[in-house]
C-alpha cells in the first residue's frame, strides 16, 4: 500500500532585524568598571567607541595606574539613512587594586551541614583579585537573606533568592538583583528582589523588597545596570519559556511609583558582564563584616625576671591585631625545653619560644540549640563552664518543653562531639515537673533565649518562657505573645547542675510595680 499523504502546518515567526535606535536603548555601560573590560557590541550592529579622560586598547578599556580614573565613554550607532546615534556613559575605571565580587546562592544539602533551603538560598558573596581564584565570605554561608512574611500567629512565610546579578547604583553604591522563589526553588509571581548597600557603608543593606516588573510569564535570573548616558536603569530577565525580555526603570528604590517601570521588551541587553569590579577598599570593608577576621600582628614584651624565677613568666601575654582594627591578649605556652635552660641561668638576655594558646571548637558546636551562652563559672577556688541555649528542635522552639543547662571542666567538654549532649540537665522540663513561677503559672512553653548572669553575687539565669492563653496552669500550647523575661536564682553554696538548687522563675518587673 502506498502511504497516504500527509499534510503539515507550521507556524512560522519572522522577527524583525533590529534597529539602531533598540539596540541603542538596551545599549549601557555601567559606571564602574574594572581595566581590560571589553565593551559591548551587539549582534548585528557595528559600534564606534571612543572615550575622553579615559584609554581604549583593543576594544578594551585600560587603566595601568595604581588609582581609579574618571572619564566618559561614547557609542556611535550609525542608521541605514546615514545619520548617526550617539550615547555617552560617564564611568570610573578601577585601577590595578581592583577586586571583584562574585554573587551566587547554593544548592541545598541538609540541616546537619547547616545548608538547607532556608540557608542556602540566600546571597553568598565571594572576592577575586587579579586572576587568583573567588574566595568565598562568611566561610561560603548567605550574608542576605529574603525578608518573609507574617502568615498568621508566629507563622512565616518563608523567601528564598535564586540567581543573584550584582550591579552599580548611579551612586556607585552596590545593588543585588535577584530572583524570588520558594524554599523548593520555584520563582514567585511578586517579581525580583532588590537589595542596595549604603554609599559610605558599602556593608550595610537594605533589603529594597520586589520590583514589580512587566513580566506575566515569570522572572528568572534578572539583571540590572545604570545607563548613564539615558538617566535611568535597564533590567533584563528570562522568562520561563526562555525568552529574553528587559524594560527601563527610572528609580530603582521607588519601584512603586506610577510610571516609575517601562513597557517589557524582547531581546537581551548590550552590556558589559560578569563579577562586579570594586575598589580595595570596598573589599576590605566586605572582608571584615562578612569575611573570616584574621590575625595581622603578635607582639609580646621582653619580659625581666630574675635568675631562677621562671614562674613569673606566666604572667606574660601576647597581643594579638587584627583585620577589622580589633586587639586581644591571650596566655603563652612556653616551650618547656627553654623553660628548663633558663631555670639554670645566670642574668643575662635569652631567645624564648612559645606559642599563643588557643582553641579550636567544633563548627556545629550545639545541634539545635539557639541563643548560645557559655558562662565562665568560678566559685571555691573551681572553675567551670556553663552552657544554656534554647531548644530549636524541628525550628519549634515554641514547643520547647525544657531548659537545659550543661556544666564541664572545659568549654571543649560542652559541645556536642565531646560528649555535650549527654551533659544536659534539664533545670525546668514542663512535661516531667510542670514547672510553676513564683505567681502561680504554669509555664507552656518557649524557655527563650536564657542568659546566665552573676546578679548581686547570685547565679541567674534569665529567660522568657511563654504561657496558655486560656489556661494559666496549662503546661500545654504556649502562645508565643504571653512570653515574658523570668529569672531563676541559684542558691548560696548550690551546684548549677542541680535542678533543686534553683529559686522559681520570677517574673520580670519594673521597679515601681515591686514597691
Amino acid at each position: 500500500m502506498d502511504d497516504p499523504a500527509l499534510t503539515m502546518f507550521v507556524l512560522l515567526t519572522l522577527l524583525a532585524a533590529p534597529t539602531v535606535e533598540s539596540v541603542t536603548d538596551r545599549l549601557a555601560v555601567p559606571p564602574v568598571l574594572a581595566s581590560h573590560t571589553r565593551l559591548p557590541m551587539p549582534d548585528g550592529q557595528q559600534v564606534g567607541w571612543t572615550a575622553k579622560g579615559l584609554t581604549l586598547r583593543d576594544g578594551m578599556v585600560v587603566n595601568d595606574r595604581p588609582s581609579p580614573v574618571s572619564g566618559a565613554l561614547i557609542a556611535t550607532l550609525r542608521r541605514d539613512d546615514g545619520r548617526v546615534v550617539v550615547k555617552r556613559f560617564a564611568v570610573t575605571v578601577l585601577g590595578r587594586d581592583a577586586t571583584s565580587l562574585r554573587t551566587y546562592a547554593r544548592v541545598p544539602t541538609s540541616a546537619r551541614e547547616a545548608n538547607q533551603p532556608v540557608i542556602a538560598r540566600s546571597v553568598h558573596f565571594a572576592l577575586r583579585t587579579g586572576n587568583g581564584p573567588a574566595v568565598p565570605l562568611n566561610d561560603n554561608y548567605g550574608v542576605l537573606f529574603a525578608r518573609g512574611e507574617a502568615i498568621g500567629v508566629d507563622r512565616v512565610a518563608l523567601h528564598g533568592i535564586a540567581d543573584p546579578a550584582p550591579f552599580h547604583f548611579s551612586d556607585g553604591s552596590i545593588g543585588i538583583i535577584a530572583t524570588r522563589v520558594d524554599m523548593a526553588g520555584m520563582p514567585q509571581p511578586s517579581g525580583p528582589i532588590l537589595f542596595r548597600a549604603d554609599a559610605r557603608h558599602p556593608a550595610d543593606f537594605v533589603d529594597l523588597g520586589p520590583l514589580p516588573l512587566p513580566a506575566p510569564d515569570g522572572v528568572v535570573a534578572p539583571h540590572a545596570v545604570w545607563d548613564s548616558a539615558a538617566r535611568r536603569y535597564l533590567v533584563g530577565w528570562t522568562d520561563r519559556r526562555g525568552r529574553s525580555q528587559w524594560t527601563t526603570v527610572r528609580d530603582l528604590t521607588r519601584s512603586g511609583t506610577p510610571g516609575n517601570i517601562g513597557e517589557r521588551r524582547h531581546g537581551t541587553l548590550a552590556t558589559t558582564g560578569g563579577d562586579l569590579p570594586i575598589s580595595a577598599t570596598t573589599a576590605t570593608t566586605l572582608t571584615n563584616r562578612f569575611g573570616r577576621i584574621v590575625n595581622t600582628r603578635v607582639t609580646v614584651p621582653a619580659p625581666r625576671i630574675a635568675a631562677g624565677n621562671v614562674a613569673a613568666l606566666d604572667g606574660v601575654r601576647a597581643r594579638l591585631d587584627y583585620s577589622d582594627g580589633s586587639h586581644a591578649s591571650r596566655p603563652i605556652d612556653w616551650n618547656r625545653d627553654d623553660l628548663r635552660r633558663i631555670a639554670a641561668a645566670r642574668s643575662g638576655s635569652y631567645r624564648l619560644r612559645g606559642t599563643v594558646r588557643q582553641r579550636a571548637y567544633p563548627q556545629i558546636f550545639a545541634y539545635n540549640r539557639a541563643d548560645p551562652v557559655i558562662y565562665r563559672y568560678a566559685r571555691d577556688g573551681r572553675v567551670r563552664y556553663l552552657f544554656v541555649a534554647t531548644d530549636d528542635t524541628d525550628n519549634d522552639n515554641v514547643a520547647s518543653y525544657h531548659l537545659p543547662i550543661r556544666v564541664a571542666g572545659s568549654i571543649a567538654a560542652l559541645a556536642d562531639d565531646h560528649g555535650g549532649r549527654a551533659r544536659e540537665v534539664d533545670l525546668l522540663n514542663r512535661r516531667t515537673r510542670r514547672d510553676r513561677t513564683a505567681e502561680g503559672r504554669t509555664i507552656a512553653g518557649c524557655y527563650w533565649a536564657p542568659e546566665l548572669h552573676e546578679i548581686g553575687g547570685r547565679l541567674s539565669i534569665l529567660f522568657a518562657p511563654c504561657f496558655n492563653r486560656q489556661d494559666d496552669r496549662s503546661a500545654d500550647k504556649g502562645a508565643w505573645d504571653t512570653v515574658q523575661a523570668h529569672i531563676m536564682q541559684l542558691r548560696p553554696g548550690g551546684d548549677p547542675a542541680d535542678p533543686d538548687a534553683w529559686s522559681r522563675p520570677a517574673a520580670v518587673r519594673k521597679a515601681e510595680e515591686c514597691r
